[in-house]
């Protein structure tokens, strides 16, 4: 993945590529959105959390049991990992030698939806309707949505989205 790019860069190359961002509600539909069930999920791969199935900090930090695997099986996240293979071709897995994180797929096989690299969509930053989140950069910040390698568990969520100014990188 690349980190580290505005929102103007990012809708550049998508545009370049003959792609498009996506809009939140069709990132959301990505990442929590159980076809089969016709249900949303907590996280991209169900309602029940594991620590195992995304790149984030808590394997780093997580307390005991969940520290001992990470630590054990040599988890030890300081930044994003890479997705596909030396010739970048779509592995699905983070990594070729790493296929763990395909246990966090969507159920229509979607990766990296939560932690890893965080992604800008189309829209424009607003509050919705009836929340009391208060930002001051309403409809002048952009969205991003998918929490980052950096991130704690409770930013994992399918629902978590973040803003920030469209010519500002997003957190990886």
């Amino acid at each position: 993945p690349v980190v580290g790019v505005d929102w103007f860069d990012a809708y550049a190359y998508a545009s370049w590529a003959g792609k498009f961002l996506p809009s939140e509600a069709q990132w959301e539909r990505a990442a929590s959105a159980n076809a089969l069930k016709v249900t949303k999920t907590r996280y991209p791969w169900g309602d029940d959390w594991d620590p195992t199935k995304a790149v984030w900090k808590g394997l780093n930090g997580a307390i005991g049991a969940a520290r001992k695997a990470a630590r054990d099986a040599g988890e030890v996240y300081t930044g994003p990992k890479p997705i596909g293979n030396e010739n970048n071709e779509p592995s699905g897995p983070a990594e070729v030698d790493d296929p763990g994180f395909a246990a966090g797929a969507t159920p229509e096989g979607v990766l990296h939806m939560a932690g890893n690299v965080s992604e800008w969509t189309a829209n424009l930053a607003y509050v919705y309707p009836g929340s009391k989140v208060k930002f001051e950069f309403a409809n002048t910040s952009r969205i991003g949505r998918g929490s980052n390698y950096a991130d704690s568990a409770e930013f994992l969520l399918a629902t978590d989205r973040i803003w920030d100014s469209p010519t500002g990188a997003l957190t990886d």
